[in-house]
């Protein structure tokens, strides 16, 4: 006789008894790693006599993948970077790796990506990981600078915005010194422009036709009273610069660009106003 349950064999007569095996029948497979083995034994005693016994063996791989997402990043404009590189690992062979979706909110002056990966096995077995990517800083709005007097020219002292919507033409006398000062806006209209990380830069370029646009790529040749390369000084809650007009000899107008940066994160924001020479 032959129990297969727990591998145990008798016979009636006592003596040795051979115990071999014979086979393995697969069945029921619906996967690589999911499927039936019935597996058979024979014994046999000194005297030729038989029996044969079989034992069923279910494997079942119902374990997930193991994926790791690329590493949470924040970058300073959209679009948000292509999908990276994302690994992954099973115990019965390599899975699949997909791209599942993005999913974008908005918080304040960000945009925050949440990107699902999934990881599927050959059976079916899947795990997801998500990605963070953050977009935009959280010191500085995309329109951050808000204009003090004279060029706010809003007869009052107050900070605005005088290219909202239009182009700000801003008449001055050759030789003059035109006092420039901003704020800074962060998220949520925060005034960001004490944050040692906030800087300003005052480029003037040529517009020969006066239409607001720039003609030329490289700002002109000025000596402007603040720091060195045009950068703004820090004075009284503001940023200020004195520019001074003796350099801009050509008649017509002149772009004044005004660039805020924060140097933290290399985000930045820029507004023009057009200057015309009397």
């Amino acid at each position: 006789t032959f129990a297969t349950q727990g591998g145990s064999v008798s016979d009636n007569c006592g003596g040795a008894v051979a115990v071999t095996f014979v086979n393995d029948a697969i069945s029921n497979q619906t996967c690589p790693n999911r499927y039936t083995i019935t597996r058979t034994y024979q014994a046999t005693d000194a005297c030729g006599n038989s029996a044969t016994g079989t034992q069923t063996i279910t494997v079942n791989d119902t374990t997930a993948p193991l994926i790791a997402c690329p590493t949470n990043v924040t970058v300073t404009t959209l679009p948000a970077p292509n999908p990276g590189s994302v690994s992954a690992s099973d115990n019965c062979g390599t899975p699949t790796v997909t791209f599942v979706s993005d999913s974008a909110v908005t918080n304040g002056c960000q945009v925050v990506v949440t990107r699902a990966y999934k990881a599927t096995d050959a059976c079916g077995n899947s795990t997801t990981c998500t990605q963070t990517i953050t977009v935009g800083g959280t010191t500085i709005a995309s329109d951050c600078i808000l204009w003090h007097q004279p060029l706010a020219r809003n007869g009052m002292s107050d900070d605005t915005d005088p290219s909202a919507g239009t182009t700000l033409r801003y008449p001055f006398k050759s030789g003059s010194t035109i006092p420039i000062q901003i704020r800074v806006n962060g998220c949520a209209t925060a005034d960001v422009t004490s944050n040692p990380n906030i800087t300003g830069k005052v480029e003037v370029f040529a517009d020969f036709n006066c239409d607001g646009l720039a003609d030329a790529i490289s700002p002109i040749d000025y000596n402007g009273v603040g720091d060195a390369g045009g950068y703004m000084d820090r004075v009284g809650g503001f940023l200020k610069y004195n520019l001074d007009t003796k350099s801009l000899v050509t008649s017509g107008c002149y772009v004044l660009r005004v660039t805020v940066t924060d140097t933290s994160t290399g985000q930045s924001c820029s507004e023009t106003v057009l200057l015309q020479r009397r």
